[in-house]
Formats: C-alpha cells, structure tokens, sequence
C-alpha cells in the first residue's frame, strides 16, 4: 500500500496512492474533520481541495483504516502566503553567546520537535514564535560542538546551524565561539576607489598564489602562507607581487566552506565552488582545522595585510547553488523551501550542478544579505563576485546592493550575467540583456571576450587578436561600448573557467614563434587595460599561465592549478608591460570613464590598412594585430607616449608612424 499526501498550494494537497479507498480516507485539521472536494488527477494521484485556506499553525492528516498518515508541507512552502506567515528577523537567528550563557535560535517552520544536541545532552527547544524554536543554556559554551535534531512529520533529520559563525571539520559540527575574540584591524588602503571604473580587478586562489614546489613558504595553500615575505627570483611573490603591478582590487576565488576536499586529510584539489556552508571559513585555508577561532581570524589577518599592501578585497561567493542540496542544512531545517524545482520532483538544475537555490524566497533572500553583512562586519571586504548570478533574481541583488553600500559606500558588486538557465523566469534574471535593471552591478562581458580572445571552450574560431582580423566591427564594441554603460561591463579575456588565453592561443597558433606569442599576450593584455569598463585579469594570465590545455581545472592537481613563478621569470617583461598598461589607465581618466554618453562624444574606433584607431578623448591608440610592420599618417600635433615597450616623451607633427607587427603605440594630442 501507498498513501503519501503533500500540500502544494493554500487549498489544494496532493495525494499519492496505491491500493487504497479514498472513499474512507478522511482529513483532519489537528482533531477537526474536513470537508473536501477530491479530483482524480490520473493513475494513482488525486487532488483533495479544501474549502479554506491552510492554516499554517494546524498540523494535516488522513485517517485510514486506523492509521494516520500526516499532509507533508511540500511546493506550499514555495508560495508568498508561506513566507508572510513565517518571516521574521534573521539577525536574532542563530547562537548569541556570554560567558554565563548562550541562547540558541533557529527558524524551523511546520517542524513538529526540534531539539538541541550538545554535550551528549539532547535539550528540547521552545516555539517561541511563527517558526522560531529557542533555547537558553545557562552555562560557558565556548568551543562546544552542537546540531539541531529536527522531527517533522514522522522523519528526523539532523542539521548544522546555517548561522553559527564556526564548525568542526567537515561541518559535522557547528560550535558555539565568543564573538568578541575576533576582531578586524579594518586597515583602509590610502587610494580611495570611488567609480568601479578606477577598479583593476586581479583573480586569485588562495592555495594556488603558494603551492609551487620550491618556494619557501612555511604555511603553504593556507591565509597565513600569503602573509609570509617570499621572494623568488628576486622578485616578491603572493599579495606583494600583486600590489607591484598596480593593481587596485584582489579578488578571492571562494574562501567559505566547500565540498570535496576532507578537512582533516586535505589531499586533493578543488577550486571552492562547491558550498557546503555560507556562514563559516574553508577549513583548509586555515593553518589549524580543529581550531575554530583560526577559520575567523587567519582569513581576518589575510584581509588586513591585503589592506595594508594598498589593494582592496573582493570575495568570490557561490550564491546560484549548493554541493548537495538535500544535505545542505537550510534544506533539512525546511525541505522544497530553499531550492526550484522543475516539477512536483525534480530539482531545477540549470546550473549543471545538481540545483538551483531559490534566491527570490523571503528567507533566502534575506539569509543571503545578511551573509553578505557579515562578510562585511567581520572580515572588512571591500566587494563580491557572484558566481552564475543569472541564477540569483535581480530584487536579491537589488536588497544586497542596499545593505552593502550602507556599510561601504564603495563596495563593489559584480557577476557572471550569462543567458541560460530555466528555474528563474527570464525578466527576473541578472542576465546581460538586463543589464539596466540591476545598474550598480556590473556583469562579465562574454561579448568581450569572445570577440576579442576567440571561442574559450574549443578550437571552433578565434577571435580578432588571434588572427581574425575580419571582427572589425566587433572590436568597435569591445574597446568603446556605446550600448552599455561602462559601470556596468567587465572587461575579461580569462578567468579560472576554461582554459587560459594561452592555451587557446597554442590552440589557434601550435607552430607560432615565442616571440610572436609574447607579442600576442601583450596586445590581449593592453586590450583589456585600456577598453572602456572594467578590467579583469586572472592570475597569472600576465605570464602566460597555462594549465596544460585543461579547460575545467576545478578538482586538477596542484601542478596544473598552481601559480608558476619560473614562468614569471621566463616571461617578466610581459608582467613589466601589463603594470606600464596600468600606469597608463591611471594616468589616463579619460581611459576610466563612469558615463555612457561621455563615451559615446569622446571614443571612436577606426580602421587603417589593418592597424585598429582607438581615439578616446585626446589619446590616439594604435594597433597592430597583424604579423608585418605598419605605418599610419599622423595628422595634426602629437606627443608620443609610449611605443615598442616603453615609454616615450618625443613630439610628432603629421608625419608617418611605423607601427611594428603585434604591437601598439600611444599617443596623446596637444
């Protein structure tokens, strides 16, 4: 026999059954017996509709043949009804501890017994208020380990707590800490960056920034490996090296608690876009795992050191999915509340991850800003990058932008707005095409990339400064958008997804001369510097990072991942051209626009005998993509300002200017 019944909306539950009379199946609110109206709804489903709405404080059941069999509170958890009966403020969530002792909160809604598991003690806690069990322990907690034993409906699942502030390795465990042991310095870089326009954003992952063999680091893949002064080759590496090549902001690939990797025995490699907990620090990254206060104040110190070296800090956040949904503790806290589904069944799964979290629910949304705050208050981040945020809706991202820039003026939003995905209806999408309903939120620009680098998962073509010279229209676009405002368009060539420009340019071009392969990653580099909108590099892409053609490293070893310093020394004057490109976007405001309309009267693009004219206010830019010297009449009064790899100081006047294979020149008028 099959009796499972669920409540998918205010009135209607669905029933499930097999060899059974429904006939005699009667439906009690608490003790009181309801009139229905039944509807077969095909082989072994019924639909039974109330004649009122639900009564979220009353527990459902059928009565059969003796037995009782409970109304399981399914997609009806997904309606706004839902969420107005059951919101509440999520700052009082969670444990808040003293010495003398610590109060236990979590928000549970249509759970039938929930109870705090601690100190082999299982303490039953109280309902307090739409949802909200409590429990007082009058005693020091510090450092004790605790879960929620949830029961609801006859099934018992046992859940972390998605807002303590640590846990015990592997998230096992959350543990009570005392919120006053940590505190940020809150150092604030001197350069103050107002427009996200004047951001030069750097990609990085912890672990790879110090896991080559043979560096001398003592604290190697972790936060504290990076505050450690190591040289190689003479020339600093990690966060030092970063902050030499003029760079304003270091963003971290994910640093919360992800999947994958066992904590206790780290062996292994992954990138950290596997979320297992958004409230606590990846335990890896940490110099102790089985100390809880160090996830907290190693990522802390990492933070204030960043500031030191005058560079701001972004997080890299994964807020589209999970690692596993139904062992994702908000899921066994409330099931089918915290994720789209495609069905009565099925996860919804445009991510290609296994799930999709339902950002637009109340909960969630606010769950999510209020991490966001934390990542403020307790680790003094400067910015986020959301992982596919086409899979968080635009109110989402809309609440966070409130929330952030009322605690930094500055704060930095920023995304991948890819056009996919099916859970989220297409006008809520953070997606390209929308970009002007999520405006203080920029977003990738694939168009950039694509257009400019060529196809980033294959060999299918290549873009124009691999050789298609024909994009000339395309490159219109990419160097001076007039469609979009620069506040809101990234400007990237690579990032840690798919394979590195130079793995795709080996692709394209497998018998090129070196020298013309440095040619090449400088002129991709100086495209990327010099577009109007927001520059993008990722580590290592300045020294020609490559990863062996592997196109999706996220769980490959450490040598493939790795930031390879001898490659910097093989390739340093690539790295001494990108910081002359930045010197130069520096120098330049007119390369640093913040309005659309001042891009459009001041920037054009034109094309002579092949070599590519960017005007811009009073510079003239000129490029050279192709593999034989060039010349261009130059027209008028110009001062030289930088050519064949250095900078210039010299006066031209309507002379020919040679223009060498794969290389630029700039010039300003005067």
């Amino acid at each position: 026999m099959r009796f499972e019944a669920y409540f998918d909306d205010i009135r209607r539950i669905c029933i499930y059954h097999e060899y059974v009379d429904l006939t005699k199946a009667n439906l009690f609110k608490d003790r009181e017996l309801l009139e229905v109206v039944k509807e077969e709804a095909g082989f072994n489903r019924t639909f039974v509709y109330l004649k009122e709405d639900i009564d979220f404080s009353a527990r459902y059941s059928f009565l059969y043949k003796g037995e009782r069999y409970p109304v399981i509170y399914r997609h009806v958890t997904r309606m706004e009804e839902f969420d107005d009966y059951f919101k509440c403020d999520l700052h009082i969530l969670g444990p808040h501890y003293t010495k003398k002792a610590t109060t236990f909160r979590i928000w549970a809604p249509m759970a039938d017994e929930v109870r705090l598991q601690i100190e082999n003690l299982s303490l039953k806690m109280n309902e307090v208020d739409h949802g909200i069990f409590e429990l007082k322990v009058d005693k020091d907690l510090d450092q004790k380990a605790y879960r929620y034993m949830i029961e609801r409906s006859g099934e018992v699942n046992y859940a972390i707590d998605p807002f303590a502030y640590s846990s015990s390795p592997n998230a096992q465990y959350s543990v009570v800490i005392d919120e006053k042991r940590y505190t940020s310095k809150k150092i604030k870089p001197k350069n103050i960056i107002s427009r996200y326009t004047d951001a030069i954003i750097y990609e990085a992952s912890i672990r790879d920034l110090t896991s080559m063999k043979g560096l001398k680091v003592k604290n190697k893949k972790t936060f504290k490996g990076l505050l450690e002064h190591v040289k190689y080759d003479g020339q600093p590496i990690g966060i030092e090296y970063i902050q030499d090549l003029g760079i304003s902001h270091v963003q971290l690939m994910p640093v919360l608690d992800f999947g994958r990797i066992d904590e206790k025995a780290p062996h292994g490699y992954n990138w950290g876009y596997d979320p297992v907990q958004y409230n606590v620090v990846e335990g890896t990254y940490t110099t102790d795992v089985y100390d809880p206060y160090k996830r907290i104040s190693e990522l802390q110190e990492l933070v204030d050191y960043i500031h030191k070296c005058e560079l701001y800090v972004n997080l890299d956040v994964v807020f589209n999915h999970v690692f596993e949904a139904h062992s994702f503790s908000l899921d066994k806290i409330l099931p089918y509340y915290f994720f789209r589904y495609r069905n009565e069944t099925d996860l919804a799964n445009g991510t290609s991850c296994g799930n999709e979290l339902r950002t637009e629910s109340y909960f969630l949304r606010e769950y999510l800003t209020l991490m966001c705050e934390r990542y403020i208050d307790i680790f003094d981040i400067d910015g986020l990058r959301f992982d596919l945020m086409n899979f968080i809706d635009i109110d989402t991202l809309a609440r966070i932008k409130e929330v952030t820039k009322a605690k930094k003026e500055y704060f930095m939003l920023y995304g991948e707005a890819w056009e996919m995905g099916e859970g989220l209806a297409k006008e809520k999408r953070a997606t390209a095409s929308n970009w002007y309903k999520f405006k203080g939120v920029a977003y990738f620009d694939g168009f950039f990339r694509d257009e400019v680098r060529g196809n980033a998962f294959g060999k299918e073509y290549p873009g124009y400064i691999n050789g298609d010279l024909g994009r000339k229209e395309a490159m219109v676009k990419a160097l001076c958008n007039k469609g979009v405002d620069p506040l809101s368009h990234i400007n990237f060539l690579e990032c840690h997804d798919n394979r590195t420009f130079y793995d795709s340019m080996k692709l394209f071009h497998p018998n090129e001369e070196d020298v013309d392969d440095r040619l090449r990653i400088k002129l991709s580099l100086a495209l990327v510097i010099l577009a109007q909108g927001i520059p993008f590099i990722h580590a290592g892409q300045e020294f020609a990072r490559t990863k062996k053609g592997d196109e999706n490293s996220y769980t490959s070893s450490d040598e493939v991942n790795m930031i390879d310093y001898a490659r910097r020394s093989r390739y340093i004057e690539l790295t001494y051209f990108l910081r002359d490109m930045i010197k130069i976007r520096k120098w330049y405001p007119c390369l640093r626009l913040d309005d659309l309309e001042d891009v459009k009267t001041m920037g054009n693009v034109s094309f002579y005998d092949e070599i590519l004219i960017y005007d811009i206010a009073n510079l003239k830019i000129l490029i050279n993509p192709t593999l034989e010297d060039r010349h261009y009449y130059l027209r008028g009064f110009y001062l030289a300002r930088y050519d064949r790899d250095h900078f210039v100081n010299f006066m031209l006047n309507d002379t020919e200017v040679p223009i060498e294979r794969l290389s630029l020149a700039i010039l300003e008028k005067v």
